[in-house]
């Protein structure tokens, strides 16, 4: 998941601790030159962490979506439950499943994760 918010916040270089130091100046060079270094090994790591995360994601149910969108856009736990005509403990119900499917523990890295190039 660290991978993934490196990559999309914008990083331009990835080497592995060991890497040779032949790697290393040829990362140097390309990054320099403005383009992006990134071994295969970490690249093919991101593709599997990205699609675990896309496919987390498509698990949530509609009803988790659209708590998922209200939560992102700043609405506490009542306004929500007066929003969806549901109680507020069902609201922290449909909270946690969130939680565990998107994998986050907070409502700030649930919309750092809903919106990963925002940040």
């Amino acid at each position: 998941d660290t991978l993934i918010k490196n990559i999309l916040f914008g990083i331009h270089g990835c080497l592995p601790k060991d890497s040779s130091s032949e790697d290393m100046i040829k990362a140097i060079r390309t990054v320099y030159s403005e383009e992006i270094w990134i071994s295969r090994g970490l690249i093919s790591r991101f593709i599997t962490e990205y699609s675990r995360s896309v496919k987390s994601h498509e698990k949530l149910t509609s009803r988790e979506s659209d708590i998922t969108h209200l939560i992102v856009r700043g609405l506490s736990n009542k306004e929500i439950a007066d929003r969806l005509l549901i109680s507020e403990k069902t609201v922290k119900s449909h909270i946690t499943r969130v939680f565990i499917k998107m994998g986050v523990d907070s409502r700030v890295k649930l919309t750092i994760k809903m919106f990963p190039n925002n940040h």
